[in-house]
């Protein structure tokens, strides 16, 4: 059975991103946990086998979500259970989604680049804040309805609400922009609405994508463990050790003698 490597335990919390980003208060914190999460399974992948990494990646996200301290629930507890119960629908397609979304970013006028570019990288845009969400919303809707068309979610149910205004207070919500009054509007739609909830966990599969390509990246290289040493250099440091522990022998047979 092939063992788990370091690409595939980053691969594992990549998807898993979703599952803390669409909760969770903030990029930050939800990076926080996949950064406590890789070094607590790194040192076991000497011995862990591929098949076997989703379950304990799973396992040491649940811990180091509990750990961390400024991981604040976006929602009260029974809409988020709601919210998380529908999670395994996106889970299903997030990777399969994912070269659609890079090709939609390739491709992308200029202007339209810089807009998203500056909100994902925390960058103070020249555009009229209104006319910056108008805009901002409006791009991440026609990505969402092109990830839809070519990976369709399972057993999706149109949205109770009109998608743009479900969308723009999601997204203010997700830049910081969102006064009290309108999280609350938005808490309300999505309490007991099961087209605005799945429509929502959709909208913040974007927006996950999104901040893991452009926003600031989390620092694994403290993480990771050091390449294997080649063979050779193993068989000389064996040789070097069974010389010192003859030698070592061999002094003490001869002081017993």
């Amino acid at each position: 059975m092939p063992k788990a490597t370091f690409d595939d335990l980053l691969n594992e919390v990549r998807d898993l991103f979703l599952q803390i980003r669409v909760l969770s208060g903030g990029y930050g914190p939800a990076v926080n946990v996949l950064q406590m999460s890789v070094a607590a399974v790194w040192p076991k992948l000497g011995r862990l086998r591929r098949e076997r990494l989703p379950q304990v990646v799973q396992r040491q996200l649940i811990k180091s979500t509990k750990m961390v301290s400024d991981l604040t629930l976006l929602f009260p507890s029974e809409l988020t259970d709601s919210l998380r119960s529908r999670l395994p629908a996106i889970m299903a397609v997030v990777a399969d989604r994912r070269p659609y979304l890079l090709e939609w970013w390739a491709k992308l006028p200029p202007m339209d680049r810089s807009l998203i570019d500056a909100y994902y990288r925390q960058v103070v845009s020249e555009i009229s804040p209104a006319r910056e969400i108008v805009d901002f919303t409006r791009l991440h809707l026609e990505l969402l309805h092109l990830l839809d068309r070519a990976v369709p979610v399972a057993s999706v149910v149109a949205c109770e609400t009109d998608e743009t205004d479900v969308a723009r207070l999601v997204l203010q919500r997700v830049v910081g922009d969102c006064p009290e009054d309108r999280r609350v509007i938005l808490e309300t739609l999505l309490i007991g609405e099961n087209g605005n909830q799945q429509f929502y966990l959709r909208l913040m599969n974007v927006v996950a994508e999104l901040e893991w390509l452009l926003g600031p990246k989390p620092d694994w290289a403290g993480l990771k463990p050091p390449p294997p040493a080649p063979i050779r250099e193993k068989l000389v440091t064996w040789a070097f050790l069974v010389g010192c522990a003859v030698a070592v022998s061999s002094v003490i047979y001869a002081i017993i003698r």
